[in-house]
């Protein structure tokens, strides 16, 4: 599922309702906890230099689906601009 988030600031967790969810017996609405924290690559719910390393050795890689959080940039490259976020944003939490 990709949901969009405009106006979202950092390091927050949001509940997420979606409504007429179904598992092709029973249809009901589910409230999901979603954590928004940009940088946390190894999600710990904390941005640290593990994040950091971890991004790092991903650099140059393709992005996919065990590479992704990686992309924080989400422009569809691991680089060195995804590297300098995660080191920005180190020392953030999940409350």
């Amino acid at each position: 599922m990709t949901v969009n988030l405009t106006g979202v600031s950092n390091a927050q967790t949001l509940l997420v309702n979606l409504l007429g969810v179904s598992d092709g017996t029973n249809t009901n609405d589910v409230s999901v906890a979603m954590g928004v924290l940009l940088g946390d690559t190894n999600n710990t719910r904390l941005v640290g230099s593990n994040d950091v390393s971890l991004t790092q050795s991903k650099v140059g890689q393709a992005v996919s689906m065990s590479t992704f959080r990686e992309d924080v940039t989400a422009n569809g490259a691991i680089d060195n601009i995804d590297v300098n976020l995660v080191q920005s944003k180190v020392g953030t939490k999940l409350p």
